[in-house]
């Protein structure tokens, strides 16, 4: 009896020091913020509140080159003439420049109105394309002679074939399939009565 209860005070002590919880080593702590590089040496910069594009002009008329997501930093290089667009630095756009809302972003380092002012590039130009009629004007002769509009044509009218009979060949009717019909009836019918007379004798 003592054995028993000795040996489960050890194993109670051996549990308790075997799954005891560790306290964590300063070393395996991971870091709860992570450091970001500033886009410049001690220039302003900007913070996207959230996904916000990236375009080669102050405007939604300008194409497309990219996208900076929430926090994201870029460093601010000027600001358009009504300071609702902002100039940042972008690798991957021509000359390294790019264009960005201003109310989507967040300005560090300086006010929007500091920013020296940017001159915007040329807007893109569309390609003319060109539309049916536009040299076209009223009871002038049309180019390369008057067109004429389809008109409807009616089918020939559906003749449908009918076939005569063979010349000395006479038409003679045949057997009825329901006179067939009614007479293995009949037939079917006297064998029954017959049947049942044999039986009653």
């Amino acid at each position: 009896m003592r054995r028993t209860i000795a040996s489960a005070l050890i194993l109670l002590a051996l549990s308790v020091l075997l799954f005891r919880p560790v306290a964590a080593s300063p070393l395996l702590q991971l870091p709860t913020e992570t450091l970001r590089p500033s886009p410049t040496l001690g220039g302003p910069f900007v913070e996207a509140i959230e996904r916000v594009n990236l375009r080669t002009g102050p405007g939604t008329d300008y194409d497309l080159i990219g996208v900076l997501i929430a926090g994201q930093p870029a460093a601010a290089l000027g600001r358009s003439p009504g300071g609702t667009w902002i100039e940042v630095y972008y690798p991957g756009a021509p000359n390294s420049k790019a264009w960005v809302f201003a109310d989507l972003v967040k300005l560090n380092g300086t006010t929007r109105d500091k920013l020296p002012t940017v001159e915007p590039p040329p807007t893109p130009t569309l390609q003319a394309t060109p539309t049916l009629g536009a040299n076209l004007t009223v009871g002038a002769p049309t180019p390369g002679g008057p067109t004429h509009v389809p008109s409807y044509t009616p089918p020939p009218p559906y003749i449908e074939p009918t076939f005569l009979p063979a010349e000395g060949v006479t038409e003679r009717a045949g057997f009825p399939p329901a006179l067939l019909i009614i007479g293995l009836f009949l037939l079917g019918m006297i064998g029954l009565l017959g049947s049942f007379f044999r039986l009653r004798r």
